[in-house]
């Protein structure tokens, strides 16, 4: 059974208040702290949504080791910048967006090295039967999911609600108001924009034969035709 906070199901409620607290950190110690979170929950939900039946313990913990110290030193760094550039200030609010599409992209890659540096993944024929393990099939899959996930997906949660609260800067009325009403824009875009990134690009891939190990090359199906598609989960 996959373990429940990890399954998709559960990624609007376990990712909303993170975004909340990524970005009301304030303070290096906040920052840390909620990308510290973040990435640990984003380490248990890349492991349990992999494309691949195995995994490496140790590259894993290396990418969770390597993804919480990109996301804060990322965002402690910006910050930086941007408080010695006075110029730069209106990039403020998205420095937290910044983080989260580098260290969830590192997390993800190195989370599922195996699938793209190792074994690879299972590659059918339209009919289901296997024809092998593939790399190349796998950097595809890792590729795919940390454009739709790791970049399109923190597009709505970590942008949106920062324009809305500005919109609606004049009937915030006190601070309990605007917490509030700042956590349900996220709410309100986690679960409106997590169907569309992972809708973006099928679970399914069709890959041409062409593309993948030449072991793959020159194969027929039962009928002794030869095989020119090939089909992989990518993940999720």
């Amino acid at each position: 059974e996959l373990f429940r906070p990890g399954r998709m199901s559960a990624f609007v409620p376990m990712n909303a208040p993170l975004c909340a607290l990524m970005l009301m950190a304030n303070g290096p110690k906040q920052v840390v702290l909620t990308q510290w979170l973040n990435q640990t929950y984003n380490s248990v939900n890349n492991y349990v949504n992999r494309a691949g039946a195995t995994v490496d313990w140790s590259a894993l913990l290396q990418s969770y080791g390597l993804a919480v110290t990109s996301a804060c030193g990322i965002s402690l760094a910006a910050s930086s910048v941007i408080s010695a550039v006075p110029a730069l200030q209106v990039l403020g609010p998205f420095v937290p967006y910044l983080a989260v599409v580098a260290a969830g992209s590192a997390n993800m890659t190195f989370t599922r090295m195996e699938e793209w540096n190792g074994a690879g993944v299972t590659v059918v024929d339209e009919t289901g039967r296997e024809l092998g393990m593939s790399k190349k099939a796998g950097q595809m899959g890792v590729a795919q999911t940390v454009l739709t996930r790791g970049v399109i997906l923190p597009i709505a949660p970590m942008v949106m609600p920062i324009l809305g609260m500005k919109l609606l800067k004049p009937f915030m009325i006190n601070k309990p108001v605007a917490v509030v009403t700042e956590l349900c824009l996220i709410t309100g875009c986690i679960a409106g924009m997590l169907p569309v990134a992972l809708s973006i690009l099928p679970q399914k891939m069709e890959i041409n034969v062409s593309d993948l190990e030449p072991e793959f090359q020159g194969l027929k199906d039962a009928n002794g035709n030869p095989v020119t598609k090939a089909y992989a989960n990518k993940g999720l």
